[in-house]
């Protein structure tokens, strides 16, 4: 990975060969590095600029790896940085999905952290025009997406499409987002039909991932240093705590694990469970872990069980691989961040290897412009 120092510019200039790209409320800065990976054995190079990492703490891994890190306000339009008119290639954002997700209020458009969305995406586009934008929430921002966001951004002479797609198809974890995409109507002219004819593929949830290989659940288990504990200290440590919620989700698990390894299905060899979960939303998912989410990664919610009934706790290897970081990567994040702070950025982050995919469609109609 290509490292730059962090240093204060009058204004950001690009090379020809470099493809200049933001990352705003995207946790551990996922998007550009997905690009560098796609740019990877190529004669082009990945600027990045972090822009308003939610959590603080985890400065110290951007503030290692990109050419600006600002953390002076809350969306990058609040405090303008001084990039000329188009120059920024790609503009990539994860804002806060609290309002829609199943297990948020569901306030919608209404809820405090949704309610600056549009204006800031509004500063982005007056103020640097981005070639590319690419947004990820959960499936039911569409709504919002398509009433609010999707006027302003043909307005502003943009094509728009956006698709649903679970991560399940790249790594071994249940995440299905919504990925809004929109581009310049004049890198995608008339004559070639449809914006989203370029996501087929992918909205069809059938990807041929040419950037990154589907990741085995074996390979990741095995480089990923689990504590396994037998199912004895287990049920001893929560018996300590008998009306906890890990203690009542274990008996859960315990069932739901006895109930999928004594089918005459072999290949379910594990199951992975959200020990922290309410009664409503406890989940036992065969060879996949559920939804990687800050509050179940930061809380170390996580846990596996194998046909044995071991259980280990994923370990921060684990959620990294399980989210497509490799283990270099993920090694680079632990020397400059705590067990916690890693978590919390692993939960707030995008599943890579979908973003490497989108990002290779998007890369021709940069290049050739």
């Amino acid at each position: 990975m290509l490292i730059f120092p962090l240093m204060s510019v009058d204004r950001i200039r690009r090379a020809a060969s470099e493809i200049l790209t933001v990352d705003d409320c995207a946790g551990l800065a996922t998007a550009t590095s997905a690009l560098r990976h796609v740019l990877s054995g190529r004669s082009m190079k990945a600027r990045g600029i972090s822009a308003s990492e939610p959590n603080l703490s985890l400065t110290p891994w951007p503030r290692q790896h990109f050419l600006i890190v600002d953390y002076g306000a809350r969306t990058m339009s609040a405090k303008l940085l001084n990039i000329p008119l188009e120059l920024l290639d790609i503009f990539t954002a994860g804002y806060p999905c609290q309002g829609y997700s199943a297990q948020g209020l569901q306030a919608g458009a209404s809820d405090a952290r949704s309610r600056w969305v549009k204006a800031a995406l509004d500063g982005i586009v007056s103020t640097y025009r981005p070639k590319c934008i690419l947004l990820e929430n959960v499936g039911p921002w569409i709504g919002y997406w398509k009433s609010k966001l999707v006027p302003l951004l043909m307005a502003a002479g943009y094509v728009c499409s956006c698709f649903l797609m679970d991560s399940r198809h790249c790594v071994p974890q249940h995440r299905e987002r919504l990925y809004c995409v929109a581009v310049l109507a004049r890198l995608w002219p008339s004559h070639r039909g449809g914006f989203s004819s370029l996501f087929t593929q992918l909205a069809a949830e059938t990807p041929a991932f040419a950037q990154v290989r589907p990741m085995a659940l074996t390979q990741i288990l095995t480089t990923s240093k689990l504590q396994w504990q037998s199912l004895h200290n287990v049920r001893a440590t929560a018996n300590k705590k008998p009306d906890s919620v890990f203690s009542r989700n274990l008996v859960k698990t315990v069932d739901r694990a006895t109930q999928l390894f004594n089918t005459k299905d072999t290949s379910v060899q594990y199951v992975f469970t959200d020990m922290g979960a309410s009664s409503r939303f406890f989940c036992g998912m065969p060879n996949a872990s559920p939804c990687i989410t800050k509050a179940r990664a930061g809380a170390s919610r996580l846990w596996i069980v194998d046909r044995q009934f071991r259980m280990a706790l994923l370990t921060v290897e684990a959620l990294g691989q399980l989210q497509g970081f490799d283990l270099a990567a993920i090694g680079s994040m632990q020397e400059c961040m705590s067990d916690h702070q890693l978590r919390q950025g692993l939960g707030n982050a995008m599943t890579r290897p979908i973003l490497s995919e989108i990002f290779a469609r998007l890369l021709p109609l940069l290049v050739c412009h």
